[in-house]
């Protein structure tokens, strides 16, 4: 799999709402930023969230992992990488957000969901082939 294919990259300026009285953002902001940009990556291969539901597929995410490097503050145009790692058996994105101006990295992280037949709510061992298909047809 080719994962400079199968990358988004968005940008973002953090707005008064998402900060602490330190105008520093808050830490479970960055979950928003990561799903924004994951939000972005999926519309890319044509397999947003209504698209799963349509498919009969939930995917829920039963792994996040996040290291806070550096904080953003408020007003920062911060860009947010997201760039699918694995498809096959369950959906990994990974994450780099970084200060667009200067490019240092502020926070980086993944997530990892996995195929839940949306009818009998059974987990699925191996990817649907409607995302199968969307990722290798890129």
């Amino acid at each position: 799999m080719n994962q400079a294919l199968l990358s988004v990259d968005i940008e973002l300026e953090v707005p008064f709402h998402d900060v602490d009285s330190m105008a520093v953002a808050w830490h479970g902001n960055y979950v928003k930023y990561f799903e924004i940009a994951r939000c972005a990556l999926l519309r890319r291969i044509n397999y947003d969230y209504p698209q799963m539901l349509a498919s009969g597929y939930l995917w829920p995410v039963v792994e996040l992992h996040l290291k806070y490097v550096r904080p953003a503050y408020y007003g920062h145009s911060i860009k947010v990488h997201a760039t699918l790692v694995e498809y096959e058996n369950r959906l990994k994105v990974a994450y780099l957000i970084e200060d667009t101006l200067t490019r240092e990295a502020l926070t980086k992280g993944h997530s990892i969901q996995v195929a839940v037949e949306a009818a009998s709510n059974e987990l699925q061992f191996v990817t649907p082939d409607i995302l199968r298909k969307n990722v290798e047809q890129l």
